[in-house]
């Protein structure tokens, strides 16, 4: 028997209303996330990624087709039903004003509380369980407003594991935060995702971390049109040069990263020597000539060459040869 995805999208159109009828952003979106699967929602701006995000989290309606989870239809669930299928975490910086990490934790299990919202054994429980997986044991008297972009988010993850929802929803939840938190938060929500059996998609606009860390890529084009597959696959069949890519921007499938188009670009010949030719001195020395303004030529007999060794930089021109120290001392040259 096959597993019913945690999210389907069955013919799912998008859009909102406007003062003369209404706007179609996406049509007939038919996708799904699996148990414990992680997928990176992507897209250029404007291209429709929030109000698909919304309309799965039910702020938006659909303009047709249905949102499922665990095969229930979206649209058919009471207002508690939802919070208990979905929990969401927003872009938004949190303030928190007096409230403590345990507070705003425990915010995620009204959804199962009584009239008076009170917390009995097991939901203290579940709070604490989710402080826990969320690397936040030991802060639970915190103030929010004491705490940083980053623990402040990890404290958002907690509330939404603590509503203890198959489908958690991220909205660029790393859009505040510096690289090393950005990476740590990411690698947390894997790993949240595959022990836990958690479906979540993440919208973010970090192509790095999509393609290192996401099981699975939705990727959205101007025209609201979704391809989804694994990140690799998608890059080998051109497609995040397609949606990301401009007159002025290639996407470089070998080197994974986006080179602006010149016409101006100056022959060079590098040569490894001493060292193997996919070192990182000469990776790295690619680069810095890139910038500068060169492409990499095979012609050895022409132009400029630039041998490489384990202890210095060597330009041949003709018969003349400058060494240099430091890479710093190369490009300082080269300028």
């Amino acid at each position: 028997m096959v597993e019913c995805p945690h999210l389907l999208l069955e013919n799912l159109s998008t859009g909102y209303a406007e003062p003369r009828g209404r706007r179609t952003v996406s049509s007939e979106l038919n996708l799904g996330i699996a148990s414990g699967e992680v997928v990176m929602l992507m897209g250029p701006n404007g291209s429709g990624k929030s109000t698909l995000m919304h309309t799965i989290a039910g702020l938006l309606p659909p303009l047709s087709g249905q949102v499922k989870i665990l095969g229930r239809s979206l649209a058919r669930l009471g207002r508690r039903d939802v919070a208990r299928a979905l929990s969401l975490v927003l872009t938004e910086r949190v303030d928190g004003g007096n409230m403590t990490v345990w507070d705003v934790v425990a915010l995620g299990r009204y959804p199962y509380t009584n009239f008076f919202g009170k917390l009995q054994r097991e939901d203290e429980k579940m709070v604490s369980e989710a402080i826990e997986q969320s690397h936040l044991k030991g802060m639970e008297q915190r103030l929010i407003a004491e705490l940083s972009d980053g623990e402040r988010q990890r404290v958002m993850v907690a509330r939404a594991l603590a509503q203890d929802t198959p489908l958690i929803l991220l909205d660029e939840p790393t859009a505040h935060l510096d690289l090393p938190s950005r990476l740590d938060l990411v690698l947390m929500l894997r790993r949240l995702a595959h022990e836990l059996g958690k479906s979540m998609l993440i919208s973010t606009h970090e192509l790095d971390l999509a393609l290192s860390w996401g099981d699975r890529l939705w990727l959205m084009d101007r025209e609201g049109k979704v391809v989804s597959d694994i990140p690799e696959a998608l890059v080998l069949g051109g497609h995040v040069g397609r949606v990301f890519g401009t007159e002025e921007l290639s996407y470089d499938v070998e080197r994974g990263e986006f080179l602006v188009q010149r016409e101006d670009l100056r022959p060079i010949c590098l040569v490894a020597e001493g060292i193997p030719s996919e070192d990182h001195r000469v990776y790295w020395t690619m680069h810095a000539l890139s910038r500068l303004g060169y492409k990499r030529s095979e012609d050895t007999e022409t132009g400029l060459k630039l041998v490489v060794t384990a202890t210095d930089w060597q330009i041949k021109d003709g018969e003349e040869v400058r060494s240099y120290g430091s890479l710093t001392d190369l490009v300082s040259a080269l300028s």
